[in-house]
């Protein structure tokens, strides 16, 4: 379920005890702090909700694409369950000069997706990549994350909030909570079948 701005600067309020119609901390302020505090968590891991794919066609005799306007990272390129290879920009220039034929390899630069080699025809490729992180903006725009790590971002706005105020002993409290926050976050994306704590039979030591 997706939370929106509303109800995550209710949460900030709730959190720091200020009313509704406080003076000082003005909806546009902690809203201004909600995004800062996103761009926090976003910063901190590649998470698995900004993934997204798209499938693009690159057309004959071309050599780039550009980038998606949302784009942040690329994960990976495919062309017919082939993944293309990433390259520098001067090792992609290399070998443009070089080969003719469907794309086998790519670079990242000036907003654009290059190629190598140039194709020779019509070629469909899926760009996999990771989204840049979505800011809020009126009260209905959603957080893009799983509602049960919104408190994460909730304890950074209320840091930040305090850290305003001076209050350096509230903003440590958030600041902790903050972090155990990131490190749930981390354990729930973490790729793993086995249990996150060891399990020890009595009389046997790790």
């Amino acid at each position: 379920m997706a939370t929106n701005l509303l109800f995550i600067r209710r949460m900030v309020r709730d959190r720091l005890g200020h009313p509704m119609h406080d003076d000082f901390f003005t909806d546009p302020l902690i809203d201004a702090n909600i995004n800062l505090a996103i761009l926090a968590v976003e910063e901190e891991h590649r998470w698995p909700w900004n993934q997204t794919r798209v499938v693009v066609t690159f057309p004959a005799g071309a050599d780039f694409l550009p980038l998606p306007a949302d784009w942040r990272a690329t994960k990976a390129i495919v062309r017919d369950l082939y993944d293309l290879g990433e390259l520098t920009p001067y090792d992609l220039d290399r070998l443009s000069s070089h080969q003719v034929g469907p794309p086998t390899h790519f670079t990242i630069i000036d907003d654009t997706i290059r190629f190598a080699p140039p194709g020779g025809s019509e070629t469909e490729l899926i760009h996999y990549y990771y989204r840049a992180p979505k800011l809020l903006s009126v009260d209905e725009d959603t957080i893009r994350m799983p509602s049960q790590h919104v408190g994460t971002v909730v304890a950074k706005a209320c840091q930040l909030c305090s850290v305003r105020e001076d209050d350096r002993p509230s903003a440590e409290s958030h600041m902790i909570e903050y972090m155990a926050g990131l490190e749930r976050m981390r354990k729930d994306v973490r790729p793993t079948t086995r249990p996150q704590q060891k399990r020890i039979r009595p009389g046997n030591w790790v």
